[in-house]
């Protein structure tokens, strides 16, 4: 997705160096991570918001859909 942007970017002819403001919330973060690592000197300010540099699993796929799963089961108030 970053190399799609880059090519968007290429094809705006917005490639001045230090023109671009970039900001990132969760994948988007992600995105803007690579692309500052593809072309940083024409990247004037990055913004990362709620994101990472990666995401390493903790459980497994079926703990991870049933703990997604109990979030939408209603709960009583105690």
């Amino acid at each position: 997705m970053a190399h799609d942007l880059l090519e968007l970017l290429n094809h705006l002819n917005w490639t001045s160096p230090h023109q671009l403001n970039i900001t990132g919330v969760s994948m988007g973060g992600m995105i803007a991570q690579e692309l500052a690592l593809l072309i940083p000197t024409r990247i004037n300010s990055l913004n990362l918001i709620s994101t990472a540099a990666c995401i390493e699993n903790t459980t497994s796929f079926l703990e991870n859909l049933w703990n997604r799963i109990n979030m939408f089961i209603p709960k009583s108030r105690p």
